[in-house]
């Protein structure tokens, strides 16, 4: 009998990647490299709010890589014969 969560498990790796992704895009584009120190300081400190929401998204969707891995890893395991080609290919 399964579980009600289990089904919402392959889901998790969608979702990582969507906040991954949202979150790596809201903490790019800085200053360029040779601008001067008081416009980098002053970039980071009008956008420190969007840097650690984007941070957090991140960490979130990093969070959400792991059950995710362990559902693939059970998957590619169950019934797993010599016969099989993806789980030989992956070992």
């Amino acid at each position: 009998m399964s579980r009600t969560w289990e089904r919402w498990v392959p889901l998790s790796g969608v979702l990582s990647a969507v906040l991954i992704l949202v979150g790596g895009m809201l903490t790019s584009g800085g200053p360029s490299v040779d601008a001067a120190a008081s416009e980098i300081s002053e970039w980071y400190v009008d956008r420190d709010t969007t840097i650690l929401a984007g941070t957090y998204l991140v960490w979130l969707g990093a969070l959400l890589v792991l059950p995710f891995a362990a559902f693939l890893g059970r998957c590619l395991h169950v019934g797993s014969d010599r016969s099989d080609w993806l789980p030989t290919t992956l070992v």
